[in-house]
């Protein structure tokens, strides 16, 4: 069996140029979950590895908060620059090459290549961790990883979560599809209790903080070398970060991880974290439109939806999804559109509007209903989704529509036809 190679870099560059360094390497057990043989078309970025001959040996496509932070600033004058760490762990095979690529309108592009080493030193393991099993001993492994809990929470952040683990297990898909997945827990304690309001405040042990990129709600895990570091040695599939916070907020990012504020209340909670594994499980993208992002929307890039429930219109009006649509399905497909911009835009008092909203619809007459819903990714117009209501689109929902179901499932029953790798350390 082959080892791994485990890659730190920091993902830099400016509003159209991006470049990777490489800062550490390491030997150690897992690779992060791969398509072997096969080039994996999902994410934003993917990397490549390749034999000394060219044979494709294995791929992985993820998306990256760099790229997020790239449309904020589009447009705007000024000299922008960004550096964000990143860890890339992939199998470690003699004589091979990886290749970090970039998905554009002409296909994936090359920013970096590099020949992989012939040797590495041993990562260390983080001495102050504790590993649980919570659910489960096979199938699709989802980790939930503690932060901002001091070394007396520990027991705080076990019960969080168990209720993390027993809110996924009452959640399609994961309440059917409960025999395929299993749930660990990693603690690891932080100088400080609870989540920063900015990024860059000192602390937590993976720099996770609330207002990235502009944006009060959005709760990021910075430090993804910290993290990586720390869940080496542990087989996983999907990282979950659960904050220790209150205060609403969460993100997710394909390939990367998920992150929530895990005390937010059980409302709450029982959107986001569905919601937030929707993107880093599955590739999900936000169906949402009408709620303030500081992302650009009309860039080139907003058009590149590779995500399965987004879709434009191609110039034979087809959709992502057109292969399971009725022959009478009308596209786009009529709802009340107008109704719900309407209620998007006059907010006076927000209960009183999600109130409104929720029972808009609720009778909408299509709900329910599989077919190409325009208003999707932050766009009211020009991009749809395949159902009216969906965990990726409202708060209530209370269910992933089809589209997103197939996709999570999918994403469930090929954990392990994806490959992570344990063996003698050194190049096969």
């Amino acid at each position: 069996m082959t080892s791994a190679l485990h890659l730190e870099f920091w993902h830099s560059g400016g509003v159209d140029a991006e470049h990777y360094e490489l800062s550490a390497v390491y030997a150690t057990d897992y690779a992060d979950p791969h398509l072997k043989g096969s080039l994996d078309h999902r994410g934003s970025y993917r990397w490549v590895l390749r034999d000394a001959g060219g044979a494709l040996i294995a791929s992985r496509g993820y998306s990256a908060l760099f790229e997020e932070w790239q449309s904020t600033v589009v447009g705007k004058a000024g000299h922008f620059v960004e550096r964000m760490p990143e860890t890339h762990v992939v199998p470690w095979v003699k004589g091979s090459r990886l290749c970090m690529e970039r998905r554009s309108a002409a296909g994936f592009v090359p920013i970096m290549e590099l020949q992989l080493p012939s040797n590495a030193s041993t990562l260390p393991q983080s001495s102050d961790r504790r590993v649980k099993d919570l659910h489960g001993c096979r199938g699709l492994c989802v980790l939930f990883v503690a932060e901002g809990y001091t070394e007396e929470e520990e027991s705080r952040f076990d019960a969080h979560a168990a209720s993390a683990c027993e809110l996924l297990l009452a959640t399609e898909p994961f309440a059917t599809l409960g025999s395929h997945v299993q749930f660990k827990s990693l603690f690891a304690p932080s100088q400080i209790a609870g989540i920063p309001s900015f990024p860059g405040a000192p602390g937590t042990r993976y720099g996770t903080a609330y207002g990235t990129l502009g944006m009060a709600r959005y709760l990021v895990c910075h430090n993804q070398h910290a993290l990586r570091q720390d869940v080496a040695g542990v087989r996983w599939d999907t990282l979950v970060v659960l904050a220790n916070s209150d205060v609403y907020g969460g993100s997710g990012i394909f390939n990367s991880c998920a992150c929530v504020a895990v005390d937010m209340g059980p409302a709450d909670m029982g959107y986001v974290l569905p919601h937030e594994l929707g993107h880093s499980l599955g590739g999900l993208g936000d169906e949402y439109f009408g709620k303030e992002v500081t992302y650009a929307i009309d860039g080139e890039d907003a058009w590149l939806a590779w995500e399965p429930n987004i879709s434009a219109l191609d110039p034979d009006n087809q959709v992502k999804w057109s292969d399971r649509l009725g022959a009478s399905v009308v596209i786009p497909t009529p709802w009340q559109h107008e109704s719900y911009s309407r209620a998007m835009r006059e907010v006076v008092d927000p209960v009183a509007n999600k109130e409104h909203v929720a029972s808009l619809l609720a009778a909408e007459p299509a709900l329910g209903t599989l077919g190409v819903f325009e208003g999707a990714r932050y766009r009211a117009r020009g991009m749809y989704r395949p159902e009216v209501d969906c965990r990726m689109f409202s708060k209530t929902a209370g269910r992933f529509c089809s589209i997103c179901m197939r996709t999570l499932e999918e994403a469930i029953l090929s954990a392990g036809k994806s490959v992570a790798t344990l063996g003698s350390r050194g190049p096969v």
